[in-house]
């Protein structure tokens, strides 16, 4: 029997939802045994999530470490938690993202958390793949680069919020090239805001395109969506942003052990001068003022957005290597290049290599903190350009032969 007519079979549909009802058990003893443990809660993200929500929707502030302790009935790991550390640091439009998980039990809304995150990752791959004209019947090797993607596996694990910066990034990117829509890249870019942080570079040059294309309604919607999405938490907790802006100050990122270009620099002057911090930021402001005026009469966002994801990453004040993610843009962008023609030996090797770089980081981060990994985006970055290339150089070889 043929896998087609294997297909329309009802032992197939039997067979897939025993395997999905196998994949939720396993999610929620996941969830149970291993994600609501001590040490889990130590290190992951999700449960900052989850008591900040609840705590905006009581009326109590959402960035304060005692407050947590609220929830230690619900996460008795909590007692062991530095006082020290504000239980969020991002802006409260976030938490609107957060409110269809929240209200369960902290292990069931785990187990949701990362369940909807896998399902998201799978969609934006796929979107990914469509804009950049990926082969459709190699989608699942998309898939397959999503995954075996070390700050994937991070984001994941920690239950980090980033496949939604992944989906703003995105969006944006389909509904300005391949069916523009101002309002809805404007909806978007509300989502790349949940940590603003990362993307200085790719802030400015939105900017100058909006201003040259006169394209107002995107920063006119993303500042609607913003607000709108605030607002339920306005309403029970009118000093949220006040909080936020008082934690964000007291308690400054930056000065965090961070994979970035201003802790190298620190960590090699002097870790007291916080101004070493800022030096990315300003080359990322110089090199995209300088980017844009060379390109600004021919800017596509299909060409452009994979090298300014890697310079807003390279120059962002504070960032982690799951924060990377968002370089699945580029990343799946020369992939689809690579297998445009099938599995040619340049698409093994050059994909052979990038599984390479990533079993080493995933290895090497059992035995070094992240600070160690300023190295990866660099790399990324360098796997990048020589991909295209080689892609650039066989595809001149062949017009050369048919000429």
């Amino acid at each position: 029997m043929s896998i087609a007519n294997l297909r329309r079979t009802r032992w197939y549909r039997i067979l897939l939802l025993v395997l999905l009802a196998a994949s939720l058990i396993l999610l929620w003893q996941l969830s149970v045994r291993v994600l609501s443990t001590s040490q889990a809660v130590n290190t992951e993200d999700h449960w900052r999530y989850w008591t900040a929500w609840h705590l905006a929707i009581r009326g109590d502030d959402p960035y304060d470490p005692i407050n947590r302790l609220q929830f230690r009935e619900e996460i008795p790991q909590l007692e062991k938690q530095r006082q020290g550390l504000p239980v969020i640091l991002t802006p409260p439009w976030i938490l609107l993202l957060i409110t269809p998980f929240a209200p369960f039990a902290y292990p069931l809304s785990r187990m949701l958390w990362i369940l909807a995150s896998i399902i998201l990752l799978m969609a934006c791959a796929r979107w990914i793949w469509q804009i950049y004209r990926g082969n459709n019947k190699l989608l699942w090797a998309a898939w397959l680069v999503t995954f075996i993607f070390f700050p994937t596996i991070l984001t994941l694990r920690l239950g980090q919020i980033n496949p939604w910066l992944l989906l703003g990034v995105i969006g944006f990117l389909y509904w300005t090239t391949s069916k523009p829509n101002d309002w809805l890249a404007g909806v978007s870019l509300a989502l790349v805001a949940i940590k603003p942080q990362l993307f200085l570079v790719l802030w400015l040059a939105v900017l100058f395109w909006v201003i040259r294309e006169r394209r107002w309604k995107i920063i006119l919607a993303g500042g609607l969506a913003l607000l709108l999405a605030s607002l339920p938490f306005l309403i029970t907790n009118p000093s949220i942003f006040q909080q936020f802006i008082s934690t964000y100050l007291a308690d400054t990122p930056v000065e965090w052990r961070t994979p970035t270009l201003g802790y190298l620099l620190r960590l090699l002057f002097g870790d007291h001068l916080f101004w070493l911090q800022f030096v990315a930021p300003l080359l990322g402001v110089i090199w995209i003022i300088f980017h844009w005026r060379r390109k600004r009469a021919d800017w596509h966002w299909l060409q452009q957005m994979p090298v300014v994801l890697y310079a807003s990453l390279l120059t962002s004040p504070y960032s982690w290597t799951y924060d990377q993610i968002v370089l699945l843009i580029p990343i799946l962008a020369v992939t689809a290049r690579l297998l445009a023609n099938g599995w040619s030996k340049s698409a093994r090797t050059w994909l052979v290599i990038y599984g390479l770089i990533n079993l080493a980081v995933f290895i090497l981060h059992r035995y070094f903190t992240d600070e160690y990994f300023i190295w990866l985006a660099p790399a990324l970055l360098l796997w990048y350009w020589l991909a295209n290339r080689a892609i650039s150089k066989t595809q001149g070889m062949q017009v050369d032969q048919a000429t």
